[in-house]
């Protein structure tokens, strides 16, 4: 489960990827919910 992303110049890349990880796995765990219905 890869993709990209559009954010806007002078984003603080650290600070959002941060942000991602913190809900990286529940995202995860829903998508895949999805397919098992």
């Amino acid at each position: 489960m890869a993709g990209g992303c559009v954010i806007a110049y002078g984003t603080d890349l650290e600070s959002f990827q941060r942000d991602l990880d913190s809900v990286r796995h529940d995202w995860m765990d829903q998508v895949a919910a999805m397919g098992r219905r």
